[in-house]
């Protein structure tokens, strides 16, 4: 399936592991200084992201692990390294590597293009841990994410038009009336087969750049690896479920208007 002008804002790819030796932030600067420095030049920091890990078997799932006391005296930080016209995002912390692609005036380069691009910063993330005294980097948690962004007008006028861009709405929201519709939000929560991963499927009305608002469709992908070709495979797993996820609960008016359909 090929769209002309897919509703997509954002993409990120992500890996969570586990490291023989701690990672402390020095290591992370210099891997940034050694391959990031000249395309990534921008450089910022951020609270880490909470370790999370997908089970099944009757286990609670999309929660965060219970906090508890650390012994561990490393500072804990997240580094975000950006290119200069902010299409591209490397997020590197002791536990995660994390790829953006948010779109800009470039058009989306397609998930092929995304996954080598993250594909090769794993290896080199890899081989430089091997080389660092940091040891082996065991993945342990996978997660793709879309980000979908439909502004209003387009295909619909209030949160009563929904319906228009998705079959998960029904058409009219007449019981309401006289009352206006001002904001819809809503969550679904998916297991894909063979307990390869979870899908969570959100939609609410969120403002765009300009402050417009707009529909917000996001479907992320998660699950555990034990392998980097394991990754590989549950991640190319995870994008052709969405895919057929998302064409199945587009509607034939919005397939049309992002070029999925010939009018």
């Amino acid at each position: 399936m090929q769209t002309r002008k897919p509703p997509i804002v954002e993409l990120v790819v992500s890996v969570q592991f586990s490291t023989e030796r701690p990672v402390d932030s020095t290591k992370l600067v210099l891997f940034w200084n050694e391959f990031l420095r000249v395309t990534h030049p921008q450089v910022s920091e951020a609270p880490p992201l909470e370790d999370t890990f997908e089970k099944f078997g009757g286990d609670v799932s999309w929660e965060r692990r219970a906090v508890r006391l650390s012994l561990e005296t490393l500072p804990r930080i997240r580094y975000q390294f950006t290119t200069p016209d902010r299409d591209r995002m490397v997020q590197l912390q002791a536990t995660r590597l994390v790829f953006n692609w948010v779109r800009r005036d470039a058009d989306y380069p397609r998930f092929s293009k995304i996954r080598e691009e993250f594909s090769r910063l794993l290896t080199l993330w890899q081989d430089f841990a091997a080389k660092n005294q940091i040891g082996e980097v065991v993945p342990n948690q996978w997660e793709l994410c879309y980000v979908n962004f439909i502004p209003q007008g387009e295909l619909w006028k209030t949160p009563g038009d929904w319906h228009k861009v998705s079959k998960l709405f029904v058409s009219g929201v007449d019981a309401f009336e006289p009352l206006v519709l001002e904001d819809r939000s809503f969550q679904w929560r998916m297991k894909m087969p063979e307990d390869a991963g979870r899908i969570a499927l959100g939609i609410q009305q969120v403002p765009g750049d300009d402050g417009q608002p707009g529909m917000s469709l996001t479907i992320a992908a998660r699950g555990p690896t034990s392998s980097v070709e394991e990754l590989h495979q549950r991640l190319d797993l995870a994008h052709q479920t969405i895919l057929q996820l998302f064409d199945r609960l587009a509607t034939p008016e919005a397939k049309t208007h992002w070029g999925m359909l010939k009018s």
